[in-house]
């Protein structure tokens, strides 16, 4: 090293002393002040605090309501199935809805499945006497 650097490196350590003790001092001031604006009741209030009783509690709560509710959609899935397949061995097309025509006849045939589907489907669930929801699969 040179003599100029070894004459400027205690020049240089004094200064980020200095630095550092102003900056020292502007954080000590900053939270002593943010400590003088905090009211009474501010630094009495309670956070309610859950156990950790409570939480799993909430948490077997949550997985019995989603086991139940995976239950249910796989039972309605059953269902929707017993019934495409019970539609399918019931259902009759119209003459010459086995092999379309033209776009009205595609339309015309589609229709009256779609109708015959509705009624079946009416019929099905009364029969049975379930919910009219129950093909409404929840998400």
């Amino acid at each position: 090293m040179n003599r100029h650097a070894i004459k400027t490196l205690p020049r240089i350590t004094i200064l980020l002393s200095v630095i550092i003790i102003i900056y020292s001092i502007i954080s000590q001031y900053a939270y002593v002040k943010d400590s003088a604006s905090l009211k009474p009741e501010d630094v009495t209030k309670e956070q309610p605090v859950i156990s950790n009783v409570q939480v799993k509690t909430q948490q077997l709560q949550v997985q019995s309501e989603d086991k139940h509710r995976e239950q249910e959609i796989i039972i309605k899935l059953r269902l929707l199935k017993e019934f495409e397949n019970d539609f399918l061995k019931q259902y009759t097309p119209p003459v010459g809805c086995e092999d379309w025509q033209n776009d009205t006849y595609m339309a015309k045939c589609i229709n009256h499945k779609a109708k015959a589907k509705q009624e079946f489907k009416q019929e099905f669930i009364k029969k049975r006497g379930l919910p009219k929801d129950t093909f409404i699969i929840p998400s």
